[in-house]
């Protein structure tokens, strides 16, 4: 049994860092193809990007990420990108897209602010997950299963995981909101359920975790009390 779980633990862990590595090999792959792209412009081609970074001037342009959903997926031929096998132009559909509004600026202090904040509370709210998994595997490697310390840690993960979703969505929906405000796409409406529903499996995981923690809650009362009978 000690070899099967031991087994789960290191798929787990497997699971996250690949989770983690997969972005840096985005990120690295993103950066690859900036740099490449800069090496080969010329004096024109660099003047013509001084123009274009203004788009992150958040003082010119608003910055929205958000989910869209066309009216008609079938009329929609407004929207096209290069395909570099063919050298056609291929009609897209923008889903989840990057915005630059510009001088639409409705980002106030208050909102930049709210993202930090709720952006950093993520991250602590990771870390203290993790940390009380590692806890909670240490325990068991120990043969420390049915004890209070265990019961707090799955409390522990369960409230972080929620905290986690419930921040994330909502960090998600203040874009929507901003976006809201600033930009009406013609055929598409802006989609305010889709970070409800990419984040869910955080929100099941953490209240599965919860619910473990009432499991071993009510074991360890029931033992406690037949050890008091006997």
């Amino acid at each position: 049994m000690k070899k099967k779980f031991n087994i789960l633990c290191v798929t787990m862990f497997a699971v996250i860092i690949l989770y983690i590595a997969g972005g840096f090999t985005y990120s690295g792959v993103i950066a690859y193809h900036m740099i490449k792209q800069a090496a080969g412009m010329t004096v024109t081609d660099k003047e013509k990007l001084k123009n274009d970074i203004e788009i992150f001037d958040n003082t010119k342009y608003t910055l929205c990420t958000v989910s869209m959903i066309p009216y008609n997926i079938f009329g929609n031929k407004e929207t096209t990108i290069e395909n570099t096998l063919t050298g056609e132009q291929t009609q897209i559909m923008p889903v989840k897209s990057m915005i630059f509004v510009k001088g639409a600026n409705k980002t106030s202090w208050a909102t930049d602010t709210a993202m930090t904040a709720t952006g950093l509370i993520v991250l602590v709210a990771d870390i203290f997950f993790l940390c009380s998994l590692i806890m909670f595997i240490r325990n068991v490697r120990r043969h420390e299963i049915f004890e209070w310390k265990n019961v707090k840690l799955l409390r522990r993960m369960g409230t972080a995981l929620i905290a986690i979703f419930i921040l994330s969505v909502m960090t998600e929906w203040i874009l929507c909101a901003v976006a809201s405000g600033i930009f009406a796409p013609k055929g598409y409406l802006i989609d305010w359920f889709t970070p409800v529903s990419e984040n869910i499996l955080l929100l099941g995981t953490g209240i599965a975790a919860m619910i473990m923690g009432e499991v071993f809650s009510c074991g360890l009362q029931m033992r406690e009390e037949q050890e008091l009978t006997i």
